[in-house]
């Protein structure tokens, strides 16, 4: 996954991603981040199981933690 930065433009200036829109910033799929949704290493809003969004902060959290275990 690699964040450019018309990428990490967006991700700083919305609040909220819906799945789909966050798979197309972070270049990765929806199924990637529904995987660190269920391994709870993502939080989300949900709704019945259902992954609705997630928070600007949450994304940047993950990113932040994602990053520091990579470059480890």
């Amino acid at each position: 996954m690699r964040v450019t930065y018309k990428r990490a433009q967006q991700l700083l200036q919305q609040g909220t991603f819906y799945p789909e829109e966050l798979a197309r910033v972070l270049g990765t799929t929806e199924q990637h981040l529904f995987s660190e949704v269920h391994r709870g290493n993502l939080k989300a809003d949900t709704f019945g199981g259902d992954i609705l969004r997630f928070t600007r902060r949450d994304v940047l959290d993950w990113l932040a933690r994602h990053q520091s275990v990579r470059s480890d």
